[in-house]
């Protein structure tokens, strides 16, 4: 059978004509029962060995050691595949992998970090596999580790806040005592795989103040962000209303991070990024963010000016930092308006006897003048 313009179904029949049998796992089985848009569908092949595997899909792209995922275009979307294996935790800390093909769904499951995540629907027949009650735990809208397992990969904890976050389930107790037994210094040497999860919070979470909160309460922010563990609490409070607020108006990841540096100054975000290898977008926006704020608060035309001007070439565009300022419910005016002041009046035009910088500090003191004027027009009808 031709793999071209493979389908689910043509994928899995050609697992099943070979001995194996093809699930859907994780993530996107989890989705679809809570009616949320599934971005990436991942698969789990049992009873098949990886050369088998290659001979049949030669187009796979392998990825990683010594137990790898293969890529593989299934619907027309890039979709990993991984087979079925079991974790073992041996008496000298290490954990000891198992793919053999005679590794049943349901032991790959339970190694799985929480039971919403243990769950499969098998490809050919649409029977959804759920041997530690996932779908029980959606219904009660808890999470719950899988297993005692749930310790062997700090960056479960992670994951566990992330989930918290994302889906504002709430966290069942033995879970939380076996998230506080993660050690600080495992998940720090972890830090570099993190960012997936933040991007995911940052982007899809409703309320992701929770991702921070949860790790504050399991006593792990500071292993993974320092920068927000150090801060004093009611500047840490500050900073997670305002990342809330302005993620109910926005999705922007970029927008929603840059909200951060209402408490966290820009040399925090230096720090945090050369730790974590953060978008560099997001680092300049909330670096701007953060050094706008704390410029603009002394109501200076001259710097009001500057800062739009840097905002109509950076990460961060005037809107941007308006919606910001005024989600937290900032005390500066929005800069909007003054950047709509800012042209030059009708008819009048750069004297010609100017050359170079002469210009531009002819044309920069008239926008310093306009923004005052306005400044000035605002007070006025506060006092009214």
């Amino acid at each position: 059978m031709s793999t071209t313009g493979l389908t689910e179904k043509n994928f899995a029949e050609m697992i099943a004509e070979n001995g194996g049998r093809l699930f859907r796992t994780g993530a996107c089985v989890r989705d679809s029962l809570l009616g949320i848009r599934t971005k990436q569908i991942d698969f789990t092949v049992v009873g098949m060995v990886k050369k088998n595997f290659k001979l049949l899909f030669p187009q796979a792209k392998e990825s990683g050691t010594p137990f790898p995922v293969f890529y593989l275009m299934v619907d027309g979307i890039r979709s990993e595949v991984a087979f079925a294996r079991t974790e073992q935790k041996t008496d000298d800390g290490q954990i000891r992998i198992s793919a053999k093909p005679k590794v049943g769904i349901e032991a790959d499951l339970l190694r799985r970090d929480t039971t919403i995540n243990a769950m499969a629907k098998d490809s050919l027949t649409g029977e959804i596999i759920d041997p530690y009650q996932g779908q029980m735990a959606i219904v009660s809208k808890t999470l719950k580790a899988t297993s005692p397992a749930f310790t062997n990969d700090p960056l479960n904890a992670l994951h566990l806040a992330g989930q918290a976050a994302q889906l504002g389930f709430a966290i069942e107790a033995d879970t939380l005592v076996l998230a506080r037994t993660v050690q600080n210094d495992l998940l720090q040497i972890a830090s570099p795989e993190m960012m997936p999860e933040l991007v995911t919070v940052m982007s899809e979470a409703k309320e992701p103040s929770r991702f921070f909160k949860v790790l504050q309460d399991l006593s792990l922010l500071s292993a993974v962000f320092a920068e927000l563990a150090a801060l004093p609490m009611d500047k840490f409070s500050a900073s997670m209303l305002g990342l809330d607020a302005v993620a109910n108006i926005s999705q922007n990841p970029k927008v929603r991070f840059a909200a951060l540096g209402f408490a966290l100054p820009k040399e925090g975000f230096s720090a945090w990024s050369e730790r974590m290898s953060l978008p560099a977008d997001w680092v300049e926006a909330a670096s701007t963010f953060s050094e706008g704020i704390r410029i603009l608060v002394q109501r200076r035309p001259a710097d009001f000016v500057d800062m739009i001007l840097k905002l109509r070439r950076g990460a961060l565009d005037v809107t941007e930092f308006d919606l910001i300022t005024q989600a937290v419910a900032f005390n500066i005016p929005q800069l909007q308006e003054f950047k709509d002041n800012m042209a030059l009046p009708k008819g009048e035009v750069v004297p010609t006897e100017l050359k170079g910088t002469e210009i531009r500090n002819w044309v920069k003191m008239k926008q310093v003048e306009a923004v005052a004027k306005k400044m000035q027009c605002l007070l006025e009808k506060k006092v009214e």
